[in-house]
């Protein structure tokens, strides 16, 4: 009598829901359903059904998201006319694609980048009495223009970090910059509005007149940011390794 009772006071295993389900019949095995079907599906239990994973486009390392924050801050003091309009500061606009395209490869950091200096634009217009004879529905070809300087600085990336690098990295970062210039200044020119009648032998003077100009601040820019890279690594070997992450 008393080894019924203690066979009556067995719990019986608690079952899921998809094993009752099954054995009802109104579920497959609880091997073949779906992830999320069921409250006590495990990944651990069903290695073979892949998971999915978080999309890599907005995950950014330290490093990079530190080269976005002092891309941003020079721009914001650059092109706000925040400086300028006390000291005369060539142009950082394309150099700071470039470094960007160097350190940080993700398209999503080329957008806000881009966008900043979008707001920037807007903001000093609108609110700082700066001209708008630049802002025409040409503005658009900056976006080529700068994707130019990102690309080449993605290439260049690729580059062994060395000093008998630096002659190649300079020949591209000079044919990315006419490339841009043609982008930017001869979209103004031809797209802007501005020009009743432009043509090629109208824009000719133009390019001989700003892209040295361009070309100028493009490597100087980029100059200060090579020297500043080399001084890191002097200083901090690590930081090696840290980017190529």
């Amino acid at each position: 009598m008393a080894d019924d009772i203690r066979v009556s006071r067995r719990r019986e295993p608690v079952k899921s829901c998809c094993t009752a389900e099954f054995e009802r019949g109104f579920a497959p095995a609880p091997a073949r359903a779906l992830p999320g079907a069921c409250p006590t599906y495990s990944s651990r239990l069903y290695p073979e059904i892949p998971t999915m994973n978080r999309s890599t486009a907005f995950q950014f390392s330290r490093f990079e998201v530190t080269v976005f924050g002092i891309l941003a801050a020079v721009m914001l003091l650059t092109r706000s006319h925040a400086l300028t309009h006390l000291v005369h500061i060539p142009s950082t606009a394309l150099a700071s694609f470039f470094v960007l395209g160097y350190f940080v490869r993700r398209f999503t950091g080329f957008v806000g980048l881009f966008a900043l200096g979008y707001a920037i634009d807007v903001v000093s217009i609108s609110m700082l009495g700066v001209s708008d004879f630049c802002y025409t529905p040409a503005y658009a070809m900056l976006i080529p223009a700068y994707a130019v300087m990102w690309m080449a600085g993605r290439y260049a990336a690729r580059m062994p970090e060395r000093l008998q690098s630096l002659p190649a990295m300079a020949v591209l970062l000079v044919v990315a910059t006419f490339a841009s210039h043609l982008f930017s200044s001869g979209g103004f020119y031809f797209l802007g509005g501005r020009f009743p009648e432009p043509t090629i032998t109208g824009f000719l003077p133009r390019i001989a007149r700003y892209f040295p100009v361009s070309l100028m601040s493009s490597l100087l820019w980029s100059g200060v940011a090579v020297a500043l890279w080399a001084l890191l690594l002097t200083a901090r070997p690590a930081l090696r390794r840290e980017r190529s992450r």
